[in-house]
């Protein structure tokens, strides 16, 4: 490697490789961007002219920082950005105004957003793990345990190739290393119990600002246990690294379990041992609760995994948790984060109108007229294409009831879903008189085409289509379902979608042709007091009762 290439790169790593090194491959990790996403991707054309190609880079940690405003501008010519870049990146507000699913999806062409969990297998057969914990869950992980017993019964299982998370580990700093008492307040007791348990051949971590490289460490207690492969923890602050790395799958066992002369005892056995919650006994009663979550995760022993381009692969993650011994319901963790998730204590509960099993009824804030209400998802999904078939039932059985209540007014409904600057499926009902339902097609159209900031130029769908036909989970996208039914929908270019108007919908419907009150398109300028709201929703919760089929 050039003088060039070593001062571009902070470090780069070796292992397990043959001379020929024709089953290798290079990756590009860094940790936090802070949105200078033009100084990254200098640096990274530097690295590629000196040291290329590379496969993929992985940025961990703070990726858009504050603004985000950077990032509009790179996405605006995909064409400066050389590499295939992987985000791993906490839901902070700033990434929440480009993320539109938080499972997993393109930011723009050649940038793709993870997901919070999950596992990704690239096109070379690299195994990568990544995570990132919400705060809000790590609180109380005192009460969590976790248990892996596909990997334990598995003894084909061998390790991961990489762990990427945006927290650092509980314990992985030695306790008489300086470093230890500085991040003690941003560890993760999650992120100790997952790398125990998938044992990565290297765990990446960032956002403390701290670059921190710890000696390696032992997968196996010596005497105990057969020799297992070693990790290597690396933080990164903002460090770049190439790694150039053999899969697990393509390593012999004396490879992979080489030990080197500095290694260390493993950091978590003893003291996960201590802080483990005891699993409650059979004959206790004790109930035991497995949920789907974002945080603490094993992968089941199951060989169902859905293939994505790229070579991406997801396990199907779980979570175990001994919780309180008479739960009242087995219901999963959400997004405490997230204004419509009804787990959430902050949600506005005095606009609720009914809630079915999986679909909840409510009115919005600052209503186009009365009668506009939201049909909202219980669970956290983040879009119609998200929605799991039972969900999309309840979905379908509230607008099939608002229908026929608004037929009884001599009203008909116009529905749209706004698949963009969100992150929970939200579909806008609103009434609008029978005089004018011929004219919403038209003016859905020309407004699309006509108004500086829409979010994309409408077109018909077949009526026989779904959008589930013309677009997948993670693209943003805007669908109108129109009196008549016949349906509007297009995609949002990813370069369109920071200046599309989250108000495009009602700006439609307040149009002279239809509603004709053009100061209520902003929902924030004709909002009520709440003592108003909690009238508002009485009447309609009175009205609904006929039609409600929950």
């Amino acid at each position: 490697m050039t003088p060039k290439a070593k001062s571009a790169i902070n470090n780069v790593l070796q292992d397990g490789l043959n001379s020929s090194s024709n089953v290798s491959f290079s990756k590009l990790i860094c940790g936090d961007v802070c949105g200078h996403f033009k100084t990254l991707y200098s640096r990274i054309n530097k690295v590629l002219a000196a040291a290329g190609p590379f496969e993929a880079l992985f940025c961990v940690g703070d990726f858009f920082g504050e603004s985000g405003d950077e990032f509009d501008k790179i996405c605006e010519d995909p064409s400066t950005i050389p590499i295939v870049t992987y985000v791993l990146c906490p839901a902070t507000p700033t990434a929440l105004r480009f993320i539109t699913d938080l499972n997993g999806c393109e930011l723009c062409p050649s940038i793709k957003y993870l997901g919070q969990q999950g596992t990704y297998t690239t096109i070379s057969g690299l195994r990568i793990v990544y995570v990132s914990v919400s705060p809000s869950v790590e609180a109380d992980s005192d009460t969590w345990v976790t248990e892996f017993p596909s990997l334990e019964a598995d003894p084909s299982f061998s390790g991961v190739d990489l762990l990427l998370t945006c927290q650092w580990p509980t314990y992985i700093v030695p306790p008489n290393d300086p470093l230890s008492s500085k991040v003690a307040d941003q560890t993760s007791l999650c992120v100790a119990h997952i790398a125990k348990s998938v044992t990565p051949r290297y765990h990446f971590v960032a956002t403390n600002g701290v670059f921190y490289e710890r000696k390696p460490y032992r997968n196996h207690r010596v005497l105990q246990e057969k020799e297992k492969l070693v990790t290597r923890f690396i933080a990164l602050a903002k460090y770049l690294y190439a790694l150039k790395v053999k899969p697990v799958d393509k390593m012999s066992q004396i490879e992979l379990c080489a030990q080197p002369p500095d290694v260390t005892d493993n950091p978590y056995f003893d003291n996960l041992d201590r802080t483990a919650v005891p699993k409650p006994k059979e004959s206790s009663g004790t109930v035991l609760q497995e949920v789907q979550t974002e945080q603490y995760f094993y992968a089941t022993g199951k060989k169902r995994v859905a293939n994505d381009d790229g070579g991406r692969k997801r396990a199907d993650w779980k979570l175990k948790k001994y919780g309180d011994p008479h739960p009242t319901e087995n219901t999963p963790k959400v997004h405490d984060a997230c204004w419509f998730c009804l787990g959430n204590p902050q949600v506005a509960k005095h606009l609720l109108v009914t809630i079915a099993t999986h679909a909840y009824l409510a009115l919005p804030r600052g209503p186009l007229v009365k009668g506009h209400v939201l049909i909202l998802t219980v669970g956290h999904h983040q879009s119609w294409l998200t929605c799991p078939e039972t969900v999309q039932a309840d979905i379908e059985a509230y607008k099939k009831s608002l229908r026929a209540m608004f037929k009884e007014e001599g009203k008909v409904m116009v529905t749209f879903e706004r698949n963009y600057k969100t992150h929970h499926y939200q579909l806008q009902v609103v009434p609008v008189p029978f005089a004018v339902a011929g004219e919403v097609k038209k003016a859905f159209l020309e407004m699309s085409e006509s108004l500086p900031n829409s979010p994309c130029k409408l077109e018909p769908l077949p009526r026989s289509s779904s959008i589930s036909d013309f677009c997948k989970p993670g693209i943003p996208y805007f669908y109108v379902e129109l009196p008549t039914g016949e349906k509007l929908f297009n995609k949002i270019e990813r370069n369109r979608v920071s200046s599309s108007d989250v108000n495009f919908g009602r700006a439609v419907l307040a149009s002279e042709a239809i509603l004709n009150c053009p100061e209520r398109v902003n929902w924030r300028e004709c909002t009520e007091s709440e003592e108003a709201e909690t009238q508002l929703a009485a009447e309609m919760r009175t009205k609904f009762a006929a039609f409600d089929f929950a």
